[in-house]
């Protein structure tokens, strides 16, 4: 399974986006997972998610979720459950993704925000 992280130039300033390459529940659901910025500026987004990543890599918390606003994330043991949060018991719209593989695309998903814009550009990221 692979995402496709985006950097293209909307409004005068570069954006970012995730696509998927083969369209299945999973990719699906954390694509839109991670563009949900909440009406949030980008920045306060992705400085939100280095939170939360900070939090799961130091395990700070038994209790951990992680909400944007339309995508809700739970901690169960080692397995992340994603579920879309105004119909939460929609199995159409609810996956789980193995914890190590989650923190692996939030890490790859912040340092592509992270790197210097030199245009637009797409990077095929495989989580298999």
């Amino acid at each position: 399974m692979s995402l496709i992280f985006k950097r293209y130039f909307h409004e005068k300033s570069y954006r970012h986006g995730c696509g998927f390459d083969k369209e299945n529940k999973l990719e699906k659901i954390i694509a839109s997972f991670l563009t949900d910025t909440a009406g949030s500026s980008e920045k306060s987004f992705f400085e939100y998610l280095e939170e939360q990543l900070l939090i799961l890599d130091r395990r700070d918390s038994t209790d951990w979720s992680l909400d944007t606003s339309h995508w809700g994330c739970d901690l169960v043991g080692e397995i992340v459950h994603i579920y879309f949060l105004f119909d939460e018991n929609n199995e159409d719209y609810m996956t789980e993704i193995e914890l190590t593989k989650f923190r692996k695309i939030l890490r790859l998903w912040i340092d592509f925000y992270h790197q210097p814009i030199k245009g637009e550009v797409s990077q095929t990221i495989d989580f298999s």
